[in-house]
Formats: structure tokens, sequence, C-alpha cells
């Protein structure tokens, strides 16, 4: 496995908690924590919070689009086999679907 080798850590709005802020820079200490804004009690975001958070949400929807088009196209993020190697190539395959499928519909955006 590599290890993270990057200055920032974007994270969701369930990791906003003293706790896991102490845990993330205790093994960070270097890393630079970008925890997303989360509405409270049905209380949507203030104007200033939603422009603070853009550069974060802009990020992290390039990451989350990956995801949800295995979820709900490509029957999850599970893999269902033996042995880590088989693992690993289904993974590997996955991905690759997912790589060839996007690049299919960035060509048909640009015609």
């Amino acid at each position: 496995m590599l290890d993270n080798t990057d200055k920032m850590v974007f994270m969701d709005a369930g990791y906003r908690s003293k706790k896991q802020e102490t845990v993330w820079r205790t093994k960070y200490p270097e890393a630079e924590l970008r925890i997303s804004k989360a509405d409270k009690s049905g209380k949507p975001l203030r104007q200033e919070e939603k422009s603070a958070d853009k550069p974060n949400r802009k990020i992290r929807c390039r990451v989350e689009h990956i995801f949800g088009h295995m979820t709900k196209s490509m029957g999850g993020k599970f893999v269902r086999c033996v042995g880590l190697a088989r693992t690993r190539v289904v993974t590997m395959l996955k991905n690759l679907t997912y790589n060839m499928s996007r690049t299919a519909s960035l060509m048909k955006l640009s015609t």
C-alpha cells in the first residue's frame, strides 16, 4: 500500500469532531485538514459558509462522482471473490470500465 503523501486531507462533514481531528492530527501532523461543513438541524448553510467550503466541494465532488457511478451503475464498490489477487484484478477491471465509460461520455460531449 502507498502512504498518503499529499499535504491536504479532504473529509466529509461526518468526520467533524474533536476526537476525529485529534486522531488525524496525530497521524498526519503536517497535513492540512479540509473538513466540509454540514447544515445543522435542517438549517441551510449561510452564504459565507458556502463560499468558504466551495474549494473543498469542488475537489471532493470529482472523487465522489466515481464512487457514485460505481455504486449505481456497476454493482457497487464491494467485491465478492476469494483472495487478494482476484480482488485486485476485479477492482482494476472496475476502474478500467469506469475510465472507458467516462472517456466515452467526454468524447460525446466534445462533439
